[in-house]
């Protein structure tokens, strides 16, 4: 009686398989290539079999939950969550409303400072809006970098009008990023980036240490003996776009998923009719992607003989057992037509309801051998007949829809009425909640 393959046995299988190793050569040498009829989230699993170690891949969906989604699955099907990050799109138009999306902001220098530094992760996942939208170049992103070590020759006064010229904000006490406040010979500054807020002591002109602060307590908890990179880009430039794309930022032969294109293609003709400038951006960046691999992957039916076909054969799962009554008789019947299932829960204690549920099922020895039980959130299901295996959802499998809460907006709380809302900025599905009144 065997037990289900591990994701990394899944990932290796698929890695195998001779389809993945032409898109793999193709791909490498800088060809565009096209896979069709992935059904479900196996475009993840392919990208995690198939995608380069050290990437970076660029990943884009036509929208931001279906980016959102993609981060899940490259996440859990690639058993890497730190190997996964977002770069997501504003929820505003207008460059004054951008400033004070604080989570969008530091999301988005956080990816360009890891592209800087040669330590992006794998994957990187986005909406079409957020690629369309400009960036810093970046040469502009490099000069803003400013090195700060113990030892290092930097007069507090210096430094302090380094960060008055950056626009960051001088106050008692800091707690959010774009903040900075002097005491003595102690600077507190929370760059927008990686790492969060920093605490900078001198003697005299000279650094005598340098430490990560809790701006909740304000202490001390890390000190950084090799020093730290601080981008002192200012808030209003990285808001108000740039003359470069995250395209720009990527390194020569980077590849470039597009999951769904014809959906990222509707949504450009559909947003171009009633926003100046999407066309025009979306044109550059098909010259821009003209230089790039370029993977296409849809879930649209494969072609005839000699097209762009799944390097392997997925496809839905159109099961579930809506009530835990009726769990026992689905597994049932997905474990004698799928064999292996791989069940992913959103959390710890998700998983642990759903063994609990599981054990009280009518399962043979056999079918319940066949089910492993795993932490993580799949977007959505798939099979692989050939492969033996179905990949669920605790959510598919009791037919729940998970909330996606949006990034944009302001993340500390009293910074909400600072920004007057924006009829215009509103899409339809868009959810409304009163500051006061919820």
């Amino acid at each position: 009686m065997s037990s289900p393959p591990s994701l990394e046995s899944l990932r290796t299988r698929v890695a195998a398989l001779p389809g993945t190793g032409s898109l793999v050569s193709a791909l490498a040498a800088g060809a565009p290539a096209s896979v069709r009829g992935l059904h479900g989230s196996s475009a993840a699993l392919l990208l995690a079999a198939a995608a380069p170690a050290r990437g970076p891949v660029l990943v884009l969906g036509a929208d931001p939950e279906e980016a959102e989604g993609l981060a899940e699955d490259l996440a859990v099907l690639g058993g890497d969550p730190a190997a996964v990050a977002s770069f997501p799109a504003f929820g505003a138009r207008d460059p004054a409303h951008r400033a004070r999306e604080d989570r969008v902001l530091t999301a988005r220098l956080a990816c360009l400072e890891a592209l800087a530094h040669g330590a992006s992760p794998r994957f990187l996942a986005a909406p079409a809006a957020a690629i369309l939208d400009g960036v810093p170049a970046p040469g502009r992103l490099r000069a803003c970098l400013r090195r700060v070590a113990p030892g290092d020759r930097l007069p507090p006064g210096s430094f302090a009008r380094d960060l008055d010229a950056a626009r960051f904000a001088r106050v008692p006490r800091v707690e959010a990023s774009g903040e900075w406040a002097l005491r003595g010979g102690v600077v507190d500054v929370f760059p927008l980036g990686r790492g969060g807020p920093v605490r900078i002591e001198w003697y005299g002109d000279e650094v005598a240490s340098v430490r990560r602060f809790d701006p909740s307590t304000q202490r001390s908890f890390a000190e950084e003996q090799a020093g730290l990179l601080l981008d002192l880009l200012p808030r209003a430039e990285l808001a108000e776009g740039g003359p470069a794309t995250l395209l720009d930022h990527l390194p020569p032969g980077a590849w470039v998923a597009l999951r769904e294109p014809e959906r990222i293609e509707e949504w450009v003709r559909r947003v171009a009719g009633h926003t100046e400038g999407i066309a025009e951006a979306w044109d550059r960046l098909g010259a821009s992607l003209a230089a790039r691999p370029v993977l296409r992957l849809s879930s649209l039916p494969p072609g005839p003989a000699g097209g762009a076909d799944a390097p392997l054969r997925t496809a839905p799962v159109v099961d579930s057992a809506r009530d835990p009554g009726r769990l026992g008789e689905v597994l049932l019947r997905l474990a004698r037509r799928d064999g292996d299932l791989l069940v992913f829960a959103g959390n710890g204690a998700e998983a642990h309801r759903f063994r609990t549920l599981l054990a009280g099922v009518d399962l043979g020895p056999a079918e319940r051998a066949r089910v492993q039980v795993r932490e993580g959130t799949l977007s959505r299901p798939f099979r692989l007949p050939d492969l033996g295996t179905a990949a669920l959802s605790v959510d598919a499998l009791f037919e729940r829809h998970r909330i996606r809460r949006p990034m944009a907006g302001p993340a500390r709380e009293g910074a909400v009425s600072a920004a007057p809302v924006d009829l215009a900025d509103l899409r339809p599905g868009d959810a409304v909640v009163h500051v006061v009144h919820g």
